[in-house]
């Protein structure tokens, strides 16, 4: 009786765990795509060098862009034909740009995203050329050998500038025999994109 009982056991055993066995054993999968929209923010800030505090910008659109402060810039040509002439801000001599040492403009990604720079002059006049160059940390593509603005035109500075990288702009101005004397002006655009 002993023996049918322990063969009865473990018969018993068997069936109740076979269940057990067959559930788990199978396993099933499914899937799901998540995506992470994470917007780019290509902000960033200027400074000029009457006192290189930096003013973030905050104009989305060319309707909306921010006025830099110092609120202009000029190259103040002392004969004709004239070269490599470096601008002033707000025509003071004391804030002169001085080559990459002391450049015009000095640009530096707030953002979360690296940033592609450009710049764009609206008017330049007949006989005057503007040449810019500039330098960086580490960026891509930096604008390193002068070359010069066309009005209404977009020159890239930089193809991507990392958040915690910098770029230094610096613009020249020359003067040819073809120009007209008197003042004029244009506005010049600083524009960023997520790189």
């Amino acid at each position: 009786m002993k023996i049918r009982i322990k063969k009865l056991n473990l018969l018993l055993i068997f069936l109740l765990g076979l269940p057990i066995v067959l559930a788990t054993s199978a396993n099933y999968y499914a899937k799901t795509t998540v995506y992470f929209n994470i917007p780019s923010d290509a902000s960033f800030r200027i400074a000029l060098p009457s006192a290189y505090s930096y003013e973030d910008i905050t104009g989305t659109d060319y309707a909306g862009a921010t006025e830099t402060s110092p609120g202009w810039v000029s190259f103040n040509f002392s004969t004709i034909p004239d070269e490599h002439v470096e601008p002033y801000a707000e025509g003071n001599a004391a804030y002169t740009q001085s080559g990459v040492a002391t450049p015009i403009f000095l640009y530096d990604p707030t953002g979360t995203s690296a940033i592609a720079l450009t710049i764009n002059l609206t008017t330049i006049p007949t006989g005057v050329y503007i040449g810019v160059n500039g330098s960086c940390g580490s960026c891509t593509s930096p604008k390193t050998v002068e070359g010069n603005l066309t009005a209404n035109t977009a020159m890239s500075l930089t193809t991507s500038l990392a958040t915690d990288d910098f770029f230094n702009c610096t613009l020249w101005g020359y003067v040819d025999a073809t120009a007209s004397a008197g003042e004029s002006s244009g506005t010049m655009y600083h524009h960023s994109a997520a790189a």
